[in-house]
């Protein structure tokens, strides 16, 4: 798979991922606002329109700063849609490394999208950045993030005891990591 950058958008052969917008929030409360697509997260679903706008000014707020996240939407080209969003974080530029999240909408889920984005996020962050090392995490009974991890060459590191707190119960958590 072949993928372009171009200043803070990066194209792939079906979306583009670029910086979200206020506009966006339509699209984005569609997927926000469902137990499915947060029962593994640390948030709950948004029940109104204004906290998915906030959530998008915080992000908004970030362009043009030091980097120490990129946030992308992921754009459905074909329908002109945002779809979800990818996010690199804990960006560490002395190690040359750091972490990738991800949600997708579940309406577009299974058609290799989310897969796609990832891919092109590591791609971005070791040819353009430079980095030697990405990797990401998820609740050990998140078997669709996994799976993501899985199919992006991402590798097994290990499992994190309890490491994260959600919605009162701690979760084991998955490591997988990418080197260059």
């Amino acid at each position: 798979m072949e993928f372009q950058f171009n200043n803070d958008i990066i194209f792939t052969d079906r979306l583009k991922l670029r910086p979200l917008t206020v506009q966006d929030s339509d699209d984005m409360f569609e997927y926000t606002s469902l137990e499915d697509s947060t029962k593994y997260l640390g948030w709950n679903p948004h029940t109104e329109l204004q906290q998915t706008v906030n959530f998008i000014k915080e992000v908004e707020l970030k362009y043009g700063t030091v980097q120490s996240e990129f946030s992308w939407g992921i754009e459905l080209v074909s329908e002109k849609k945002l779809i979800g969003v990818v996010k690199m974080f804990d960006i560490n530029y002395s190690t040359k490394r750091c972490e990738v999240s991800y949600i997708l909408n579940p309406k577009f889920q299974g058609n290799g999208y989310i897969n796609e984005a990832v891919s092109a996020a590591i791609d971005f962050a070791f040819h353009t950045m430079g980095f030697f090392r990405v990797q990401a995490r998820c609740s050990n009974d998140n078997k669709a993030s996994e799976r993501v991890m899985q199919k992006s060459n991402m590798l097994y590191e290990g499992l994190l005891k309890k490491y994260w707190f959600i919605k009162g119960v701690h979760k084991d958590v998955v490591l997988y990591a990418i080197t260059r």
